[in-house]
């Protein structure tokens, strides 16, 4: 454990005096960095980690309070892309719902035009005499 330890810190001059630094101080010749107001502390067993400021309304990705995320604006963006989201749905859905209701009434109507036509009844003109003339209505005609 005391190897451990050891290799976070370092001796530095400064000022003609020999001081023990922590990788946490800027005198350190590999200093850890913290973003975002972070306080580098050294923990022993786990080594420096940054202490991350406003941590009750901000997420920090990585380990060096880089890269902050406000929880409040976060909920905001996830709540507007789930509205639209949901208003998408059911904006399509209603729209499926009203051409299938229009494709089932143009079919219905066209069912009943067939069904009217079938119910009607037609008389088909046809030969009534050995001469081969037919008669429709107004007009005559003869077979050649």
């Amino acid at each position: 454990m005391g190897n451990l330890a050891a290799e976070y810190y370092e001796a530095v001059v400064v000022d003609g005096v020999i001081k023990c630094v922590t990788v946490c101080n800027s005198l350190h010749t590999s200093p850890k960095t913290c973003y975002n107001k972070g306080i580098c502390k050294l923990f022993s067993g786990f080594g420096p980690l940054c202490q991350c400021q406003h941590v009750e309304s901000t997420w920090y990705l990585g380990n060096d309070c880089g890269y902050p995320i406000v929880r409040t604006a976060f909920y905001v963006g996830l709540s507007v892309t789930l509205a639209c989201l949901l208003v998408s749905v059911g904006a399509l859905t209603a729209y499926l719902m009203i051409t299938k209701q229009k494709q089932t009434l143009n079919k219905d109507i066209k069912n009943k035009q067939v069904n009217q036509w079938m119910a009607e009844d037609f008389e088909w003109s046809r030969a009534n005499s050995a001469t081969g003339t037919y008669n429709a209505g107004e007009f005559v005609n003869i077979r050649t």
